[in-house]
């Protein structure tokens, strides 16, 4: 771990000895440097909770969506209401198979996903918590995403907040 206290960080350059300005025998220039102060960190003082609503399915068909909950809390466990939690997402395609030269059975050309597909697709938008400080949503990518959801796709979820004192969580 970093020691407590102010540090000097440097970014040198290797050039060819003897170069212009250089005394002979040095190879190095200072391109910049800066000082940095390492302290105790704040400790956080807010937890969100995010997850799949309890009895869910993991595994979401193309087209349907995904059961949501979200909770946003003091460290001491008082609800915070109206939180905005930007939520991150992302689909995947499945990759697309090798050409298998001596296999006997058909591909599927109709799971392997289309030409010129645009992958992956991606976006994100912003989630309110309630007065409660919770929120339970059946959410899906928006219909003007690249492309729907089809079978075999991963499907990334990530959550964001800045709490109220400005702390990421």
């Amino acid at each position: 771990g970093a020691q407590y206290g102010e540090h000097r960080v440097s970014l040198l350059a290797f050039v060819r000895r003897g170069g212009p300005g250089f005394a002979p025998g040095d190879n190095r220039r200072l391109l910049d440097s800066v000082t940095l102060a390492v302290a105790d960190p704040r400790p956080p003082t807010v937890a969100m909770d995010a997850s799949v609503a309890a009895g869910a399915m993991r595994v979401v068909p193309p087209g349907g969506s995904v059961s949501l909950s979200l909770a946003t809390r003091t460290l001491s466990g008082v609800p915070l209401g109206g939180a905005r939690v930007t939520l991150r997402w992302r689909v995947d395609g499945r990759p697309t198979p090798p050409t298998c030269s001596y296999c006997l059975l058909p591909r599927d050309e109709a799971a392997e996903g289309e030409e010129g597909e645009e992958l992956p697709s991606s976006g994100e938008e912003v989630l309110v918590t309630g007065g409660d400080g919770s929120l339970a949503a059946e959410w899906s990518p928006p219909p003007n995403a690249s492309r729907p959801l089809k079978l075999g796709d991963s499907l990334h979820l990530s959550f964001e907040w800045v709490g109220p004192t400005r702390e990421v969580v």
